[in-house]
């Protein structure tokens, strides 16, 4: 007797549940950082001027979903927070890419091993992002330490007259498209 209310209150429960669907989403991606700043705000400026070229054009069949994280911790953690952000999406993307500096973590090769065990798709620069950034003016394969980057970005924006001469952790650092 007491075990028929338990299986009516079981079956009242599994009909409360919700069942979220997650459509796959062509066209769509998902960028995790190590760095809260400087790479969330590079990729942005990407996603702003794909939006501008793309987003004028009359034959859009439909804009790229394109979604940043920077979440600024450890190389093997921000595999971890990858997952949960593509566990907690409304949407499976087609795309995710999982972006962190070198730096002087042990779990460099392993992070870079679990995430594209994963599907994940992995970009890292050695030793800092600011190098990466770098590359997009000059070529240099020097080993050179981060703080020295920033110097060379000073550089670049004082001979360039981009913003005020100085390189900032800013959203648009690309020269007009």
């Amino acid at each position: 007797m007491g075990t028929d209310n338990l299986f009516k209150k079981r079956r009242e429960d599994r009909k409360k549940r919700n069942f979220a669907f997650k459509s796959p989403k062509a066209n769509s991606f998902l960028i995790v950082t190590e760095g809260e700043r400087t790479e969330p705000l590079y990729f942005k400026g990407i996603k702003e001027i794909i939006q501008l070229k793309i987003g004028g054009a009359v034959e859009v069949i439909e804009l790229p979903t394109i979604d940043i994280h920077g979440e600024g911790c450890s190389t093997g953690t921000l595999i971890e927070r990858t997952d949960e952000i593509v566990k907690k999406a409304n949407i499976m993307y087609q795309n995710v890419w999982v972006v962190f500096d070198k730096d002087d973590f042990e779990d460099f090769n392993q992070a870079i091993k679990s995430g594209m065990e994963k599907g994940y798709k992995v970009a890292w620069s050695n030793q800092s992002f600011e190098y990466w950034i770098y590359l997009h003016f000059n070529y240099s394969d020097a080993a050179l330490h981060r703080h020295e980057w920033n110097k060379k970005l000073d550089e670049i924006f004082d001979q360039n007259k981009l913003k005020d001469g100085k390189y900032k952790k800013i959203t648009r650092i690309y020269i007009s498209c």
